[in-house]
């Protein structure tokens, strides 16, 4: 069942080192379709203090993921969180509308209603919020408390342009 067996081990580790990194990435070798491991390289990777790996490098591993299988709706939740912490906003949202399309969940719609709070999109993040599976969700209920606090106004320094791609 390789290279499962290998990532689920790896994933169930409750901390991740460069050592993890560089098995996952041998075995990218071997199996360059593999959505699943793309996926999960690029998580371990941003998770250790591998010097192997440059900033871009999980970027690239969720990118190669949707290579691999454009309908791979983890790769695409992992890019709208990706893109949410670049501030790229409309990439981040349409990354977390296609997860939630491919059936990611919650934390998709979470991620969406989060990016759509900082577009200055307090409704619709709420109605996201509204079809979460689980509405009283921590993670959801969370979210709610931050936008009504401020928590995620749009910033500042960006204007229309940045935020909607004009």
């Amino acid at each position: 069942m390789e290279p499962d067996d290998t990532i689920d081990a790896i994933r169930s580790q409750d901390r991740w080192t460069s050592a993890d990194v560089d098995r996952l990435r041998d075995l990218s070798g071997d199996f360059p379709d593999d959505p699943y491991l793309w996926d999960t390289l690029g998580d371990v990777s941003q998770m250790t203090d591998s010097s192997a790996v440059g900033n871009g490098f999980a970027l690239n591993c969720y990118l190669n993921a949707v290579r691999a299988d454009p309908d791979y709706g983890p790769a695409h939740n992992s890019l709208g969180y990706w893109h949410d912490i670049a501030a790229d906003f409309l990439l981040a949202k349409h990354h977390f509308e296609r997860a939630i399309e491919l059936g990611v969940g919650d934390v998709a719609r979470v991620g969406l209603a989060r990016v759509l709070a900082q577009m200055g999109c307090s409704d619709d993040a709420s109605a996201t919020l509204d079809s979460c599976d689980d509405p009283a969700g921590v993670s959801v209920v969370e979210l709610r408390r931050e936008i009504a606090e401020g928590v995620w106004v749009p910033y500042p320094e960006l204007d229309d342009r940045n935020l909607y791609g004009g």
